[in-house]
């Protein structure tokens, strides 16, 4: 970085000391840029939605309804900052995307919940702790604003507000560890005291073999949640990160794909470069 070049094939260093994860298969540069393309906009436009209905469908006979939490990448969040290195129509999409993003239509589309932040995320862009310059996934202050703005959007009054009390500590940052080297910074980190979050390490009763025997399971109960439900989070890796965030928010939070487990809401957690992935849940649940 301090001779302005990337260690690794995988990054792009952008405007800023912005560093981007671009693919994650050499072979396939600028592949998680597509999503700024407008031919991709487009098809999660359309195809999201339906996905999103189908999964409402088959959770409303279980009594659960469905919603997905998109969550705005540090591609598109940052679009504008990529520098001439990259794809001259990658340059384009994504700067046009950092200022004007199309997907933020899907805020006003499907029959479960569909919440795509863009705004809240907009809004703290410019803080350089918002989102960590060295960091692939979303982190503290970032979450934390994504959560708040998650909470206005649910059709159940709140209990109680968020609690946004925060320490400034030293955190890690994850991109480096893709080159094989630490990287921190001071950042924001958000301990939710107030809603008495515990972390189970047992399963639920009765939940299957089979899942804990493939992934480790978290599972959370809040005392003072901000509302009374008890949710499934179907999540890639920016569920790591999420699900600590979630947790006070409900009173039961389980993280896996427990499909038996019986929640009043299901919550889809995708970043929007992976808004097509709906699409894989819809297939595994047929």
């Amino acid at each position: 970085y301090l001779f302005e070049d990337t260690p690794s094939e995988l990054l792009h260093l952008g405007i800023g000391q912005t560093v981007f994860v671009h693919t994650f298969a050499p072979d396939r540069p600028y592949q998680a840029a597509n999503v700024c393309l407008p031919r991709i906009q487009a098809l999660i436009l359309e195809q999201l939605p339906a996905d999103i209905a189908e999964l409402d469908a088959h959770f409303a006979e279980r009594g659960a309804d469905v919603r997905l939490l998109l969550v705005p990448s540090k591609i598109t969040l940052y679009g504008d900052r990529f520098t001439r290195v990259a794809p001259p129509n990658v340059v384009r999409a994504c700067t046009r995307t950092a200022r004007n993003n199309p997907l933020v239509a899907l805020n006003d589309t499907g029959s479960g919940l569909i919440h795509y932040p863009w705004g809240a995320m907009r809004e703290g862009r410019d803080d350089p702790d918002f989102y960590p310059s060295g960091s692939f996934h979303w982190q503290g202050e970032s979450v934390h604003a994504v959560m708040e703005s998650w909470i206005a959007a649910q059709p159940e009054t709140p209990l109680r507000p968020l609690d946004g009390t925060y320490e400034t500590v030293e955190l890690e940052q994850d991109i480096p560890g893709i080159v094989g080297f630490d990287r921190h910074y001071y950042g924001r980190q958000y301990s939710y005291l107030a809603h008495g979050v515990h972390r189970i390490t047992e399963a639920p009763e009765g939940f299957p073999r089979a899942v804990l025997a493939r992934q480790r399971v978290q599972h959370y109960l809040a005392d003072n949640p901000v509302f009374d439900r008890r949710v499934l989070v179907i999540s890639n890796s920016f569920g790591i990160e999420g699900h600590l965030h979630l947790a006070p928010i409900y009173r039961e939070l389980l993280d896996g794909w427990a499909v038996q487990y019986a929640p009043d809401t299901v919550i889809i957690l995708l970043h929007d470069s992976a808004a097509l992935r709906t699409g894989q849940v819809v297939e595994a649940l047929r």
